[in-house]
């Protein structure tokens, strides 16, 4: 895959040519169409539109806005039906197909595209590619109709915004997401570009992102390619000086990312192009690369005993196949490997697939999809893990979020969370500050999805002290003395990744006004 099909916002030959925004509407688009901006494109279309004697053009450059742009595909039947409405010929069905399929209306979309094969040549780009979509169609109706028991969970506002977040990979803690964000605009010429950001957990939740600062971004695009399982080091790929390279960056003692530097040998003996991830253990790099068919591959190096990696060579086994392969991430100390491909497997463009390692033959098994509704008919490019199966952390697109692509959590329903240990100490508020309560108390659990008590814990008589141990949910804990209710309050635990350490939660009862 190359990266131009993911973001295209290489707009260094337009500084260049001085490219002057500044002109009218349609050249505006025209201007954003190249730079593969699209939903800007889209606007300058539709505004030139209300005064174009050539209609005809601006429809035709609409509707593939709305086909390469991730923005909701439902508008572009207005315009796809004014172009077969003049003429129903092999471009304009194929289109229409193409729109179908993206709005998961598969078995119209599929008639579209079996017509093209109708009216067309068998060596044609069209009739080519309408065969594809149809196997698309053919995976995607099986997925759909077969749905895996899982979740989105919108990061929220403190890491999605307006724009597209992509690239998410956590650390095995949980504790450290680093992604990309096209948020960053260069007013010079109208162009926003991508830059790389973290976001720190406290609290048990996801503290606001931040871009990282000049050692790492710049003006051009800096997109995260990967990293180690713990976040160190942090793998980029950037396009400065008109050059697609990867480049990487150590955490130093002040928890900052160090500048960017670029990585040589082996990734730029293979033409390293995309995804790229270190081992646990750290003496394995997995990188992504063209094969000797213009295609990615998926590679591996091993480091030598003097500290360099060793010569790269394609990974054994299934994995790799005569279509695309990117992003690959090793979890289970190296036995299963998460990726992305556009095989014949796919419901449409990348999805998200795993192999695990086999032993006896040393090499990787074959690749299974992971199913929809985690893979989409969108590109789906980027999974990663932390320690608990249960969550996973990818980009998509979806219809309530912020922005073209947000980032999410997943859970994955079948797998059991973690438990939170908490350390509770309770304290009574007094005029002059906080005190332990001299009274015998206890505490009931209640979980409000069931709306059951589910634990009851005898408060020591010395300290008010108890300890609890409760899985992800929303629950309201109340505090009873001689069996009446003196305080309740909501006790709300997010799903997260919670280590065996008990965490110190404090719980203070409000005083009683006079006139109660």
């Amino acid at each position: 895959m190359k990266l131009k099909v993911l973001v295209i916002t290489f707009f260094s030959a337009f500084l260049i040519n001085g490219f002057i925004l500044g002109q009218s509407n349609a050249k505006g688009g025209d201007f954003y169409y190249k730079v593969g901006t699209y939903d800007r494109a889209l606007r300058g279309y539709k505004r030139e539109l209300r005064n174009s004697k050539n209609k005809t053009e601006l429809y035709k450059k609409i509707v593939e806005c709305y086909i390469k742009s991730n923005v909701d595909k439902n508008d572009a039947f207005n315009y796809i039906d004014k172009l077969l409405e003049e003429e129903r010929n092999a471009e304009n069905v194929f289109k229409h197909g193409q729109i179908l399929f993206y709005t998961m209306k598969f078995d119209l979309a599929a008639s579209e595209f079996e017509w093209v094969k109708l009216h067309e040549e068998k060596e044609s780009k069209l009739y080519k590619e309408s065969n594809l979509y149809l196997n698309w169609i053919l995976n995607a109706n099986a997925f759909v109709n077969k749905p895996i028991d899982i979740e989105f969970i919108n990061l929220g506002k403190d890491i999605n915004t307006s724009k597209s977040e992509l690239n998410a990979f956590v650390s095995v803690k949980d504790d450290i997401l680093l992604f990309s964000s096209n948020k960053r605009y260069l007013s010079d010429i109208g162009i926003n570009y991508y830059n790389v950001c973290k976001a720190e957990r406290g609290n048990n939740t996801w503290q606001k992102s931040k871009t990282l600062g000049r050692n790492i971004n710049s003006q051009y695009d800096e997109i995260v390619a990967g990293c180690s399982p713990e976040g160190n080091p942090l793998f980029v790929f950037h396009n400065r000086k008109g050059n697609e390279k990867i480049g990487y960056s150590v955490l130093n003692d002040q928890n900052k990312y160090s500048d960017l530097e670029e990585f040589t040998y082996p990734i730029d003996q293979k033409g390293g192009e995309f995804g790229t991830w270190l081992s646990q253990s750290t003496d394995t790099l997995i990188f992504v690369s063209d094969n000797s068919e213009g295609n990615t591959d998926i590679f591996y190096s091993i480091k030598l005993p003097d500290g360099n990696f060793g010569v790269p060579r394609p990974i054994p086994g299934e994995v790799n196949s005569k279509y695309d392969e990117n992003f690959p991430v090793l979890v289970d100390n190296g036995k299963r490997l998460y990726f992305s491909s556009n095989n014949e497997y796919s419901m449409g463009g990348y999805d998200l697939f795993y192999s695990d390692w086999n032993e006896e033959t040393k090499s990787w098994g074959k690749p299974v999809n992971l199913g929809y509704p985690l893979n989409d008919v969108y590109d789906n490019y980027t999974i990663s893990m932390p320690q608990n199966k249960r969550y996973a952390y990818v980009s998509a697109v979806r219809p309530e979020g912020y922005g073209e692509r947000d980032i999410y959590k997943v859970l994955f329903k079948t797998q059991s969370p973690d438990h939170l240990i908490l350390r509770c100490s309770t304290f009574f508020e007094t005029d002059t500050g906080v005190i332990v309560p001299k009274i015998i108390m206890r505490a009931e659990l209640k979980d409000l999805k069931s709306n059951e008590i589910i634990g009851r814990y005898k408060l020591s008589t010395d300290s008010a002290k108890f300890v609890l141990a409760v899985e992800p949910g929303k629950y309201t804990i109340a505090f009873l003395s001689d069996g009446k209710e003196i305080y309740k309050t909501d006790l709300v635990i997010p799903e997260m990744t919670y280590s065996t350490e008990p965490v110190n939660r404090e719980f203070i009862i409000p005083k009683k006004e006079k006139n109660e």
